[in-house]
C-alpha cells in the first residue's frame, strides 16, 4: 500500500504528472486572459514548452480547448515553431 501510494501520491510520478498539466493549463487559460502581461507571460511559457519539443498537451488543448481564442492562439503559437509544426 506505501508503495502505491507513493506512485499515485501528490509526490509520485503520476501526482507530479497531473500538476504539471494543471500548471500548463493554467497558462494556456491565461492566453485569453484580458490582462497583456498575463497573455505575454501565457505565450512565453507555450513558447518554452515547445522549444523543449513537449508539445503532445498543447497540440491537445488547441484542438480540444473549449474556449475558441485559446485554441486559435494555440494553433498559431504551434504553427510558428518548426517543433511544434511537425
Amino acid at each position: 500500500a506505501a508503495q502505491r501510494l507513493g506512485r499515485h501520491g501528490p509526490h509520485g510520478p503520476l501526482g507530479i504528472a497531473q500538476r504539471r498539466h494543471e500548471i500548463i493549463d493554467e497558462y494556456i487559460a491565461d492566453l485569453a486572459s484580458p490582462d497583456p502581461a498575463k497573455r505575454a507571460a501565457a505565450v512565453k511559457f507555450v513558447e518554452k514548452i515547445i522549444s523543449l519539443e513537449r508539445v503532445d498537451h498543447l497540440t491537445h488543448e488547441a484542438i480540444e480547448h473549449t474556449q475558441e481564442g485559446v485554441r486559435r492562439t494555440l494553433l498559431q503559437i504551434l504553427g510558428q515553431s518548426p517543433k511544434g509544426a511537425s
